[in-house]
């Protein structure tokens, strides 16, 4: 990563120069790759040498980094979505059918009142247990 000097602030008397971060090729694969892998935001400015607030305004300011942070997420999205469907439709796995029917086709479990409304309920109470 490589820093110019971009601003000049002066806070009583002293002047502050504040720099310009430039990221390098490396650096937007170092993005992509630690995004790819999970890794949160803090962790990837850590990574680079740098606060998350400097890495959230590099976002903000530098498509190329964003677009490497969403690529990676994509990545492992895609990765993670490809496994659940192999194991949903393996037949190994019923619970993980049950969770990409809900979670993909629009299934869902019956509520307890729709499945009680059409049922006629019985109760009996003894003569003894009225009596308390």
């Amino acid at each position: 990563m490589a820093l110019n000097m971009h601003k000049c602030m002066c806070v009583d008397r002293m002047i502050i120069m504040r720099s310009k971060l430039e990221l390098k090729d490396e650096d937007y694969l170092t993005i992509e790759r630690l995004s790819r892998s999970g890794i949160n935001i803090e962790s990837i400015a850590a990574n680079l040498g740098f606060s998350k607030a400097t890495l959230d305004r590099r976002l903000s300011e530098d498509l190329k980094a964003k677009q490497a942070l969403e690529r990676g997420r994509t990545k492992a999205i895609e990765a993670v979505s490809n496994t659940a469907f192999e194991m949903a439709t393996s037949g190994k796995h019923p619970s993980m059918t049950m969770f990409w029917l809900k979670s993909r086709a629009g299934w869902r479990d019956k509520d307890s009142n729709e499945s009680s409304q059409n049922q006629n309920i019985e109760i009996v109470i003894d003569a003894e247990d009225a009596k308390l």
